[in-house]
């Protein structure tokens, strides 16, 4: 191999970018600019990097010069035939026509800023340091413990004072925080900015880490759990599922799963806690597929579980003799576990009922359901223990509600502790639902050669209706309130409208008028819900797609997807197969069935990621991607951005 050097790659003047002409890089002017008789110009700001506390692993600016060749050459590579790429697709419509030639984030959050709302396409300028601390405002208030908790608050706010957090942490804190934000600079267009600050800051994570010195931080971790939250609200189901899984090996690689070092500040530790429980929560609610499997095992979980209070100043030293890996084996010793530990042992047996339940084929050998040793009795009779030990009533969660709301109003005066006790309950609801949904229990003893006992149909059916009920009515007092604030409520209600519109079809004429009744609660509490999170509606048109025959809706946006064109009198017509439903919930049928004519339906239905999609992709609107050239291992980043998967 010769010694020859490596010659720098050329960027591209303008002129040849807008027109996709191959530029020969020379300056002042390129042999294209020189051939025309036109003016040539370079524009090195995008190259610049978005910088809030100054690293030397990164490039402060371009100069003329040339500083930092060698990066700067990589990285103009890497965005340049992508840019070339999704600009011949026509896929950067999906940032919201963000003008790449101009995106920039120019320097700290204190100094010379645009103090002026921004203009179409300008959402890649940081807005002045009073939008910035609005918007952090905002994210502890709507975002913080729903239920994902980084953040020890205090720590964070005297960060951003002192300009100190990473820019692709602030950039993904205020993505998540600007669709909940009222401030008039964004001029009604919150949803284009959310994706426009999360694309920039996902690109300069991926910069970090393919670079040859690049190293993962907390923040890193931090920063890319949150964008993929943002993802799977935004309907980006594939570009979510690698960030979560890059989330995953990232808080592997740091250690996260253990105990973090004591000679830590206090802070430090605390969010070394909240990170990894937070990524671990994350890959459980998410794993809600027929499809997926949860990554992160409950036996390599050896830190501490999570303690109260989670408020900003809460001082709390953490237990780190009661970690998940123990009380697994041991449910009986669960008296020191508070509101957040508890959320994380519900969303353990959650990836357990995935394994068990939400799967399309089953297991040969396995114990029949009604066996005292098989997996479902084990899952169940956890479920029961949580009960046990919950610390509140999970019986009446309105009048629980109504307590607690109060005796934490007078402690923290935070909404953060109301936040993890309404996702607490509503992941032991949807526990209980996945476990004994009509649908994937009959899907289970398909193959079942013996009669099934009647009384076990029974009981399968009266829990399904009871918990699906349960949990409607949860949603229902939260709706009430004003309080639903965590994304992933809106599964948890089409799971239980669902089960309510299938036992419409029962025998038993008060089931129907019930079931009704509670399938247009969880109808109403997706149509308006307090967060109008942006898969709210999506789910509603999933269920209105596979549930009629014809495909006559879609749904429109404006500032955030509306509901409004599907009306609850179209809803009411929704139907599955009358026949396989009706005999689906019939106890006294103890044979075998014959698979739902409507079972690809519900599956997806059951499908987090599938119903954050979007239900019905207008007319004309799909395109495949096809990329040209050859496309190095560190240009998938930005492939990622490009929204391409609708549901068929």
């Amino acid at each position: 191999m010769d010694d020859r050097p490596l010659k720098r790659v050329r960027q591209a003047c303008q002129n040849c970018r807008r027109k996709k002409t191959r530029c020969s890089g020379e300056r002042p002017i390129c042999a294209f600019c020189a051939r025309l008789q036109q003016d040539c110009y370079y524009d090195d700001s995008w190259f610049a990097s978005v910088q809030v506390e100054p690293t030397p692993r990164r490039i402060q600016t371009v100069t003329a010069s040339g500083a930092n060749d060698s990066t700067l050459a990589t990285r103009v590579a890497t965005i340049e035939s992508q840019v070339g790429m999704l600009e011949s697709s026509g896929a950067l419509s999906s940032l919201g026509n963000l003008d790449i030639s101009q995106a920039t984030l120019d320097g700290p959050i204190t100094g010379s800023l645009n103090e002026t709302p921004p203009n179409q396409n300008n959402f890649n300028i940081l807005p002045g340091p009073e939008i910035v601390q609005s918007l952090v405002k905002t994210y502890f208030e709507f975002c913080h413990c729903q239920p994902y908790c980084y953040f020890h608050e205090a720590s964070f706010h005297r960060r951003l004072a002192e300009n100190t957090l990473p820019t692709w942490l602030l950039l993904a804190v205020i993505a998540a925080a600007a669709e909940f934000s009222d401030e008039p600079y964004f001029r009604g267009e919150q949803v284009r900015a959310a994706d426009c600050y999360a694309s920039i800051a996902w690109r300069d994570i991926s910069d970090n880490m393919f670079q040859e010195d690049g190293s993962v931080d907390l923040s890193t971790v931090q920063a890319t759990n949150l964008l993929s939250v943002i993802d799977f609200s935004a309907g980006r189901y594939k570009q979510a599922w690698v960030k979560i899984g890059l989330a995953v090996r990232f808080a592997e690689s740091l250690d996260l799963l253990s105990a973090p070092d004591y000679n830590l500040p206090f802070w430090q530790q605390e969010e070394h806690r909240r990170t990894f429980w937070s990524v671990y929560l994350l890959d459980r609610i998410v794993s809600c597929s027929p499809e997926r499997t949860p990554t992160i095992q409950d036996a390599d979980c050896t830190l501490g579980l999570p303690v109260d209070p989670v408020g900003s100043t809460g001082n709390s030293t953490a237990d780190d003799d009661t970690t998940l890996a123990r009380l697994v084996g041991q449910l009986d010793d669960m008296s020191r576990v508070g509101y957040s530990g508890f959320l994380c042992l519900i969303a353990s047996s959650l990836g357990k009922i995935q394994r068990y339940s939400l799967r399309r084929s089953v297991t040969a050998g396995s114990l029949l359901p009604w066996n005292s040793q098989s997996d479902f009795a084990s899952i169940y009779s956890a479920l029961l223990t949580f009960e046990s030990y919950s610390p509140v009533s999970l019986t009446n969660f309105d009048f629980v509600l109504e307590l607690e709301s109060v005796e934490m109003g007078q402690k923290y005066s935070s909404q953060s502790e109301l936040g993890i006790l309404a996702s607490s309950h509503a992941l032991y609801y949807l526990c209980q639902c996945l476990l004994h949904h009509p649908f994937l229990i009959r899907h289970r003893l398909q193959s079942v050669k013996v009669p099934i006992p009647p009384s076990f149909l029974e009981d399968i059916l009266r829990r399904s209706r009871k918990n699906a009920t349960s949990l409607t009515l949860m949603l229902h007092s939260l709706l009430k309130r004003r309080l639903c604030l965590a994304s992933s409520i809106g599964y948890c209600a089409v799971v239980a409208g669902v089960i309510h519109r299938i036992f419409e079809f029962d025998e038993d004429p008060s089931v129907q008028e019930a079931a009704r009744a509670s399938y247009k609660l969880s109808l109403e509490f997706l149509q308006r819900a307090p967060v109008r999170w942006r898969h709210y509606p999506r789910m509603v048109s999933a269920v209105a797609l596979h549930f009629r025959r014809t495909r006559s809706f879609r749904i429109l946006t404006n500032h955030v997807l509306h509901w409004g064109l599907l009306q609850a009198q179209a809803l009411a017509s929704f139907s599955p197969d009358p026949a396989a439903t009706s005999a689906m919930i019939n106890p006294s049928l103890c044979t075998s069935l014959a698979p739902h004519p409507d079972a690809q339906a519900i599956w997806r239905l059951l499908d987090y990621g599938k119903l954050s999609q979007h239900a019905e992709a207008p007319i004309g609107s799909r395109q495949e991607i096809v990329p040209s050239g050859n496309i190095d291992f560190s240009d998938w980043a930005q492939v990622l951005e490009t929204p391409t998967d609708w549901i068929e």
